[in-house]
């Protein structure tokens, strides 16, 4: 009975990633350009209600703490989902283009709440042996659901209208939500009458309350360094939702376009399996500089005209841009702050990644629709991968060095 309890938390987890991340955000670049065709404005235009939503998830990420210590853990998933839900049923009901700005904010709140942050707490609060497992695999669903459902929508819009689309995603994120309210999950395993996972054999959790006087000591520049890579990698992380808009303006169909997003979203999946399984192996740096590698060979080929099949293979490697920021910013953090300061720094890491996640969508949109085409955005790409790397190499190096004068 015990390790079903611990599945049903992996599962309802699973769920929520699945829907407050991956069903809200993830499937929004298939939106794009119906709703500027039919609403008669540019795409940038309508990419900026995905930066609203970005923004707002950042910034009800940071409420998350003073939530949970305010409302029972159910009752936060029952009205969380209720406004996500509530907000992109009336996301199909709108005739404004302002209308679908204050119904992103909106369905951002829950994004925020019940999504990666509310994720990853119940988790490290769950877990103590295979933690980073576990972690991968709940959030590597939130691509499952890009993946899978993001060719669906396409179809439904193609057939009965982008209106439509939005029904058929909320009742979706309904779905998701489901096993965290149906199953018996609770914040905490104590909750439960439960230990974490691995205590029985002695493994040892982190320490959670930490000294703000112990963040003073390792360099500032450390927070500098994750905190740009957050920057960065989110920013490459925006780029995948335009994969649909991109291959239109090459010719290509709307079929064409869902299915290199789809391609992305399971890059996300396998690229967080993947980043976190070679850490263990060859450490942070050099993972997240293969993946960073990639990622720019992949833009390369494409600047290149490729055709069709290729392109499939090279929006798989963008889409790797998503481990990179979400599994990547955990690694870099938890290396250069290690373990035990990481609960206190990590939450403004990933304000950081968040909010330059909210720019870069709109930015990527703009850009388009200044030259007419995704040229500019990929090379824009190049620029940050170049500076993502030298951060993280100046990063580990300084880390190093520390290292040796401390002994």
């Amino acid at each position: 009975m015990a390790d079903r309890r611990y599945l049903m938390i992996i599962i309802a987890m699973c769920g929520l990633a699945a829907g407050a991340a991956g069903l809200l955000v993830n499937t929004g670049g298939v939106f794009y350009t119906p709703i500027a065709d039919d609403l008669g404005v540019g795409r940038g235009d309508v990419s900026l209600m995905m930066t609203i939503l970005s923004f707002s998830a950042a910034a009800s990420g940071l409420l998350v703490p003073k939530i949970l210590r305010t409302l029972k853990f159910r009752l936060i998933i029952l009205i969380f989902t209720v406004i996500m839900v509530g907000g992109t049923i009336l996301m199909a009901m709108s005739t404004r283009l302002w209308h679908l700005y204050v119904l992103c904010a909106l369905r951002g709140l829950s994004c925020g709440v019940i999504g990666f942050v509310m994720v990853s707490i119940v988790l490290n609060n769950w877990f103590i042996e295979k933690l980073g497992l576990v972690t991968s695999i709940c959030l590597g669903f939130s691509g499952v659901a890009g993946a899978v459902f993001s060719p669906i929508i396409t179809g439904v819009i193609g057939s009965f209208g982008w209106r439509a689309g939005f029904l058929f995603l909320a009742v979706m994120m309904t779905l998701t939500s489901l096993p965290a309210l149906l199953l018996p999950v609770t914040l905490t395993p104590e909750e439960a009458g439960m230990k974490q996972y691995g205590y029985d054999r002695g493994a040892k959790k982190d320490s959670i309350v930490v000294d703000r006087e112990a963040v003073k000591k390792p360099s500032g520049i450390f927070f500098a360094v994750c905190a740009g890579y957050a920057l960065c990698s989110s920013l490459l992380s925006a780029f995948p939702p335009h994969l649909p808009g991109y291959a239109v303006s090459v010719g290509l169909s709307a079929g064409a376009g869902a299915l290199m997003l789809s391609a992305s979203m399971i890059a996300n999946i396998a690229g967080k399996l993947m980043i976190g399984a070679l850490s263990d192996r060859i450490g942070g740096l050099k993972t997240l500089l293969l993946t960073l590698a990639m990622i720019m060979a992949a833009l390369i080929t494409v600047r290149l005209n490729p055709g069709s099949a290729i392109l499939m293979a090279c929006a798989f490697l963008i889409g790797l841009g998503y481990a990179a920021a979400a599994v990547g910013r955990v690694i870099v953090t938890k290396d250069l702050f290690g373990r035990e300061m990481y609960g206190h720094v990590y939450p403004t890491i990933n304000f950081f990644g968040t909010a330059s996640y909210a720019v870069a969508g709109t930015l990527f949109g703009f850009l388009y629709d200044a030259s007419g085409s995704y040229n500019s955005s990929f090379v824009l790409m190049m620029v940050i991968l170049c500076t993502a790397a030298l951060i993280l190499v100046f990063g580990y190096t300084r880390k190093g060095k520390n290292a040796q004068s401390a002994v």
